[in-house]
């Protein structure tokens, strides 16, 4: 028997066309050792030509430096895979959104919502139909959105589009069928009507009837008008979700009503794509995005655009919310306008607290009860209390709002919760029933309560924070029942003595900007101007009475800052929010 002594492999290992490779057992330094090995994987997991998704090569054992490889000839590569949307799922390529856009002789494509072809389309083009508007023939019914792009909104043999050559015409675009035909089980655009998956049930669990089956004679007139608005054919047992008619929430489809036998219709458990490979992406390669910011700025809260999904004030226990897009056909309480809401986009996985409708209390969703037709108020807080949360847990902010933007830092709003010499200090509102002991000795005002010197007129919102309720030179707080109080070491902003343009809270009480301009563009005038300014001296953020301002301030607890523009007449002014990065 013979015996070969292991060589080192001294040639460069076989290389794949458009292969990525890793080394396995050794550096990928030369010479390779016997036993190193090669691994070779295709760019975005496509196949190689031998159908394979990927191959080895092996330094030999053998004394001959040669590479043994799991595959043979010098054909072997990467395929050029061309995955959807860039391709055609059907032979007719109704569903097509990719962005080709010249034809298969070399001619641009015209945009499909220019003038001339609105105009025009029936005389130049082939398959229109007389009894559907231009708009209707397109996917979401939105030629604007399908920009100079081929695709195919009648019946035509492939995708195609307008070109001007010596005039109006159209011609056909040489678009590929894609490698996998199987259509992906999500959307591209928020209507959906491109989605040509196999989802054949509603969110609600209700399953789908065929589309030539509905006994609703205006809608099968309708589908029979619209059939070439469906992305693919309509056989007589297709009873896939779809969206022919441009549907704002997506895909959907006819069903039985469960309580009535009525025909009825539900939209369908289609995400978006992008969603998908998000998650995806994040749960693979650890790349997640930071969480939305959890909280409103507004009482209303119609921006909020978290992801808090159950609502409070329950007797047993918090419930979840529902799909909005599962009430669509809600009779009880109508689901609002997908327009309405904040977000870009919506889809059957969205089921978080919004306000759409602007309701005075605050977001809300469809909460889960027996009936499904409850609806519940969710217990979003205001950003400036989220932050507050956020401080006292360890993580305060650097710079505003934890720093004094004047030296008196009346208008400070931060959460230094301990004096100068560390002690702590006590709830503002703990001192109520103890204000007429020290009143006459502390700077309050002899005519205003003890809630007056507070913006909000709360004491109790400050919490136990460093304030300064009066004219003292810097914040402080009470650090004994008896009215005993120390001085707080806050540090002055940075930008000091300029001032932060915007405000923190919702009402802006703590506003010490210099904005003078009403909404309308009305120049502010003088407090001092005013018959009140004297008796609420302490919710300004400085000693009014000193600087004799026109700046907007709201010493009122108005909903925004205001000012004053003539005798007793005031206008509302256009602060914006500072921004709340600190709770990403």
């Amino acid at each position: 028997m013979l015996r070969y002594s292991a060589v080192s492999c001294m040639s460069k290992h076989p290389e794949i066309e458009n292969a990525n490779w890793t080394y396995d057992g050794w550096d990928g330094k030369y010479p390779a050792p016997p036993g190193a090995a090669i691994i070779y994987i295709c760019r975005q997991h496509s196949r190689l030509t031998d159908g394979e998704l990927k191959h080895n090569a092996t330094c030999s054992f053998l004394p001959d430096d040669a590479w043994e490889t799991s595959f043979r000839g010098k054909d072997i590569r990467c395929r050029d895979e061309i995955a959807y949307p860039e391709c055609r799922l059907t032979d007719m390529g109704k569903e097509y959104m990719g962005t080709v856009n010249m034809t298969e002789n070399g001619s641009p494509c015209l945009r499909w919502d220019s003038p001339e072809l609105t105009s025009s389309f029936r005389e130049v083009g082939e398959g229109f139909q007389e009894n559907m508007f231009y708009d209707e023939h397109f996917l979401n019914q939105n030629p604007s959105m399908h920009e100079n792009f081929c695709r195919n909104p009648t019946l035509n043999m492939g995708p195609w589009c307008f070109i001007d050559k010596g005039g109006l015409k159209w011609e056909m675009c040489s678009i590929p069928l894609c490698d996998e035909l199987r259509g992906p089980e999500c959307k591209l655009t928020q209507k959906g009507a491109e989605y040509v998956g196999s989802r054949s049930m509603t969110i609600s669990g209700s399953p789908c009837k065929s589309w030539s089956s509905t006994k609703n004679w205006n809608e099968g007139r309708l589908f029979e008008m619209w059939k070439q608005a469906f992305p693919d054919s309509i056989t007589a047992d297709h009873n896939y979700c779809r969206n022919p008619d441009g549907k704002m929430g997506g895909p959907w489809c006819s069903v039985l009503d469960g309580e009535s036998s009525e025909e009825t219709w539900g939209y369908c458990d289609v995400h978006f794509c992008t969603m998908e490979e998000k998650e995806t992406t994040c749960e693979m390669e650890g790349r997640c995005q930071s969480k939305p910011v959890e909280c409103k700025l507004t009482k209303d809260g119609d921006e909020y655009v978290g992801i808090m999904n159950e609502v409070a004030n329950v007797e047993i226990r918090p419930m979840k919310c529902q799909s909005w897009l599962s009430q669509a056909t809600n009779k009880q309480v109508p689901m609002p306008s997908l327009e309405k809401f904040p977000d870009s986009a919506i889809d059957s996985s969205h089921n978080y607290c919004r306000n759409p409708n602007r309701n005075p209390d605050g977001p809300w969703c469809y909460a889960e009860t027996s009936n499904g037709n409850g609806w519940q108020y969710c217990e979003v807080p205001f950003c400036f209390q989220a932050y507050e949360r956020s401080a006292v847990n360890g993580d305060p902010a650097v710079g505003y709002p934890e720093c004094l933007q004047t030296e008196m830092g009346k208008e400070y709003v931060g959460t230094v919760r301990k004096t100068e010499t560390g002690k702590s200090c006590l709830k503002w509102s703990s001192m109520t029933s103890f204000f007429e002991f020290f009143r006459n000795t502390l700077g309050f005002d002899q005519m205003i309560g003890f809630d007056g010197h507070f913006r909000y007129g709360t004491p109790a919102l400050h919490e136990n924070f460093c304030r300064n309720p009066t004219l003292k030179e810097r914040p402080w707080c009470f650090v004994k029942s008896s009215g005993e109080w120390e001085f707080c070491n806050i540090s002055l902003c940075l930008n000091y003595p300029n001032k932060t343009e915007c405000k923190w809270t919702k009402e802006g009480e703590e506003y010490a900007g210099t904005r003078n301009v009403t909404l309308t563009g009305n120049q502010c005038l003088s407090w001092s101007a005013s018959n009140f300014y004297n008796d609420l001296w302490p919710r300004f953020p400085e000693d009014v009475r000193k600087t004799h301002h026109n700046f907007c301030r709201n010493p009122l607890g108005r909903e925004v800052p205001f000012c004053l523009v003539a005798h007793e007449e005031f206008e509302d002014c256009d602060i914006p929010f500072c921004t709340f990065h600190y709770l990403h």
